[in-house]
């Protein structure tokens, strides 16, 4: 799931869960810092 995709589901949800949150938010994370993901 990339931020774009994230944006695109808001876009058509118009709701925001706290699930959709914290999902964009690690993705946001693991995007800024890739050694977050995955540990590799």
């Amino acid at each position: 799931m990339t931020l774009k995709d994230g944006i695109h589901v808001v876009g058509t949800q118009g709701t925001v869960t706290d699930e959709f949150t914290e999902r964009v938010t690690t993705a946001l994370i693991a995007y800024l810092d890739p050694s977050v993901e995955g540990g590799s």
